[in-house]
């Protein structure tokens, strides 16, 4: 809930629960939980991301403003990886960096550009279940797939499918992913990896 500041937790019928972060955040977006039930929240505003516990308390935070490896500029998206690293698109300084569940940087890819493996900012995130990164390429208008280590494989869109401006992503099984494409103002189901 970007404008009230938290994140608003329902259960799985779409009941309000609770809320949490409250105080924390100042520009919540990306959200992803973990397999041990942690919640890893992405500030847009702060360049930093947050780790808490189920029930709301924070456990760490990580990242501040600029463009080092440990650094953010304006993050979006995060995913989380089979092995609980934390996946977040870097907007403005056009590329996804990997940390570790306990926030320590691992490694970052891409770069700012229009070829294969680079960004104009990147937004949305996704993690299938063979370890494949997806990336929503905003500014490019595309979504592309790398291996677990940041290597560019594909592009899951084409010039007969196109998007525009792609956010937020989520994998299906069977290597179907769902791009919201808010240029187009839809939801777009796509098969990649085939």
């Amino acid at each position: 809930d970007y404008d009230n500041k938290w994140i608003s937790v329902f259960s799985s019928d779409g009941k309000y629960v609770n809320h949490i972060g409250d105080g924390f955040l100042q520009g919540p977006k990306g959200v992803a939980v973990d397999t041990e039930d942690r919640i890893i929240v992405v500030d847009n505003k702060c360049n930093t991301v947050l780790v808490f516990h189920a029930g709301g308390k924070l456990i760490h935070k990580f990242g501040f403003r600029g463009n080092w490896s440990e650094q953010l500029a304006g993050p979006h998206y995060a995913a989380i990886t089979g092995r609980c690293d934390i996946v977040v698109s870097d907007f403005h300084n056009h590329c996804v960096k990997v940390f570790g569940s306990n926030g320590k940087f691992k490694y970052s890819f891409g770069s700012n550009g229009e070829g294969n493996g680079q960004f104009n900012a990147p937004t949305g995130v996704a993690v299938d279940e063979k370890g494949h990164i997806l990336v929503a390429d905003w500014g490019n208008s595309r979504v592309q797939v790398f291996d677990s280590s940041g290597s560019f494989l594909s592009f899951v869109n084409t010039a007969s499918e196109p998007l525009n401006g792609p956010q937020g992503l989520a994998v299906m099984s069977q290597g179907v992913v769902v791009v919201a494409d808010s240029g187009n103002h839809c939801i777009k189901y796509y098969k990649y990896l085939q």
